[in-house]
């Protein structure tokens, strides 16, 4: 009896870990629409997940956060933002480009 009361112990505290700390990851990089070339240190952030990252100088970034369906918002000054839907699974990596337009206003 003392046995299983540990052995259900330890299957408990291993399932309530796991739940606390399962996590899926969105990554990829930043394009401008037009010219195909990497923005670097742009913002991406998922909305309701209060979790976000900036691409590093190669336009990558690469955001763990918790499982569930959010939308990438990528933000840049001089481009419109830009955003996505996303399903992110527990212990998956989703590959995720994320392309930015110029924005149309100039000053002068």
């Amino acid at each position: 009896m003392y046995k299983m009361r540990h052995l259900f112990l330890l299957l408990l505290c291993s399932i309530i870990t796991h739940s606390i700390y399962s996590q899926g990851t969105i990554r990829g990089v930043v394009y401008d629409k037009e010219s195909g070339e990497a923005v670097m240190f742009a913002n991406v952030y998922a909305l309701g997940a209060d979790k976000g990252t900036t691409t590093n100088v190669d336009g990558f970034y690469s955001l763990q956060i918790e499982p569930g369906t959010y939308t990438l918002v990528c933000k840049y000054i001089g481009y419109d933002s830009s955003a996505v839907s996303v399903t992110v699974e527990d212990g998956k990596i989703l590959n995720q480009p994320i392309y930015l337009t110029e924005n149309a206003i100039k000053l002068g």
